[in-house]
């Protein structure tokens, strides 16, 4: 089976619109219950709220910093190892596209580690989300779109 997933690329849903502002919603609420998290741990001392806060962005956070053009395309490319399309999120629009990966199949997890991760892709120029694909081939997901004109 493993060969099979390796041997053609496998897409992965783009998400637009509605979806994308629930999901920003949920991503800030993951990062303010990590920042208070960091709070109790620091003895529940007051005057730390934007170091917790930049800390838990940092822990949860991760930005993509490559990209490709050509013409009038953007590609992304993201290393991404042990997962599954099913597991990986895209969220696109006009600015930026947020990947998330839930539940990403890690061999040696330990039973209480947070698996989820997050990626943001601030494009370096306007794009059509409309154009926005994605796939997932060889642990490497690829994120293709194209130029606002």
């Amino acid at each position: 089976m493993a060969a099979d997933l390796n041997a053609n690329p496998l897409p992965i849903e783009v998400i637009r619109g509605v979806d994308r502002v629930a999901f920003r919603e949920t991503l800030q609420r993951s990062i303010a219950d990590r920042a208070y998290d960091l709070f109790q741990e620091s003895g529940s001392v007051s005057g730390n709220a934007l170091s917790h806060w930049l800390q838990a962005e940092k822990e949860i956070l991760n930005y993509v910093s490559s990209f490709r053009e050509s013409g009038a395309w953007i590609v992304a490319n993201l290393q991404l190892s042990n997962v599954v399309p099913e597991d990986v999120k895209v969220f696109v629009d006009q600015n930026s596209a947020v990947i998330s990966l839930e539940e990403p199949i890690i061999k040696q997890k330990p039973p209480d580690a947070i698996m989820e991760s997050c990626y943001i892709a601030e494009w370096p120029a306007k794009i059509d989300p409309a154009t926005a694909s994605a796939y997932l081939k060889n642990g490497t997901l690829t994120l293709e779109v194209k130029k606002k004109l």
